[in-house]
């Protein structure tokens, strides 16, 4: 998260995405529940196949790892179904 003073000068950044608040996430959560915990914006996609909409954030945790968080919710009832979370930066370049 980034602080702007009302010079629109950068004041503070933060990383809000951290196991803390990431475990705060669970199976069954609305869309309006997760917005606060997560604090962030995210990327929204959609999939037709399992009739989901996925949000998806990139965060570092412990300060050096890049990572992935995804959040899939029923698109009829907004609610999670799924949260999974990948590392990004691995020295074969492949997810873990």
């Amino acid at each position: 998260m980034v602080a702007l003073g009302p010079d629109r000068a950068v004041r503070e950044v933060r990383q809000v995405l951290s196991d803390e608040t990431i475990s705060k996430l669970h199976v069954g959560m609305s869309r309006d529940e997760v917005t606060p915990a997560a604090r962030q914006t995210p990327d929204i996609g959609f999939s037709d196949f399992n009739d989901e909409e996925i949000w998806s954030w990139r965060y570092r945790e412990w300060g050096v790892r890049n990572m992935e968080l995804y959040v899939q919710f029923d698109r009829r009832s907004g609610a999670l179904k799924k949260i999974a979370r990948f590392q990004v930066d691995t020295s074969d370049g492949k997810r873990k």
